[in-house]
């Protein structure tokens, strides 16, 4: 796998569509670990296609671009959330290359840190890992140091050992189920009646169920009384699909959809995260 400190990435990061910003430079070396390309130096009389050709198909993680881009081009202004963003919105607006192993975007892998380096990421920090399978997401190592601006990968401090994930102990859905517990999801009706249940609430919702989705994936909606379900897959009963790539991530439901709505624009409900199912209760405005 191509490592963070590769040279490589420094010549397809300055490919970028405008090499002074962060986010199109971001796009060119997320696009370059998963197409992959020979991309030789020009001024390196030995380049080996043998050894300098890159496939691509590279698991990536957000924290990992961060600390490519602040490695190779510390001249880039950006923060780290910002990037996280960004990878998101390429992500549900499924507007991502296609991995050439699988011929199909990017899936997203709920992960946790471990907290190897605790001053710049602590453990149990959930975390989406982008690749072609599930499997290589939940293979991938993504947890990196992420420079300060003026450092790179290399002046990362020794890691802390990793946690120990087969011994007895909290799981994630355990985490984050504390997490939700917590955490008031709240969806909003908009002026023109419709209910818009926020990305965060499908975020906590993938990471609870394990299942990782692609930018395309529909999810799907029922109504039974004054509950609304949203589920992660079909649930094979009659329901409204929607499209996570039409709206950034987010279920815009439409007043006359599952049967009409009975709700007043401005109101505000709790989404109720589980694994793999998102429900509000439209008897309940808050």
């Amino acid at each position: 796998m191509i490592a963070i400190n590769d040279p490589r990435n420094l010549i397809a990061i300055n490919a970028a569509n405008d090499p002074d910003d962060s986010r199109s430079c971001a796009d060119a070396l997320i696009e370059f670990w998963i197409q992959g390309e020979v991309v030789p130096d020009p001024d390196d009389d030995d380049f080996d296609e043998t050894k300098d050709y890159f496939t691509g198909n590279r698991p990536y993680s957000s924290g990992e671009v961060a600390s490519a881009l602040r490695s190779h081009r510390p001249d880039l202004r950006f923060s780290v959330g910002g990037i996280g963003s960004h990878c998101r919105d390429r992500f549900y607006g499924d507007t991502l290359p296609a991995y050439p192993s699988t011929g199909l975007p990017p899936v997203q892998v709920s992960r946790m840190t471990d907290g190897l380096y605790p001053d710049r990421t602590p453990a149990d920090v959930e975390v989406f890992v982008y690749a072609p399978d599930q499997q290589a997401g939940y293979d991938h190592t993504f947890e990196v140091y992420i420079p300060v601006p003026g450092q790179t990968v290399d002046d990362a401090p020794v890691a802390q050992p990793a946690k120990d994930r087969t011994q007895p102990g909290q799981s994630i859905v355990a985490i984050l189920g504390a997490k939700v517990a917590v955490t008031e999801i709240r969806a909003n009706v908009r002026p023109d009646g419709r209910i818009e249940i926020p990305r965060n609430a499908f975020e906590l919702c993938v990471h609870m169920s394990g299942k990782a989705m692609r930018g395309g994936d529909s999810v799907y909606a029922t109504r039974k009384n004054d509950v609304v379900t949203i589920y992660q897959t079909d649930p094979g009963t009659p329901s409204n699909e929607y499209k996570l790539s039409a709206s950034a991530g987010r279920v815009i439901v439409s007043p006359t959809a599952l049967g009409g709505i009975p709700v007043s624009p401005g109101n505000k409900y709790i989404v109720e995260v589980g694994a793999g199912t998102l429900a509000l209760d439209l008897s309940c405005p808050l």
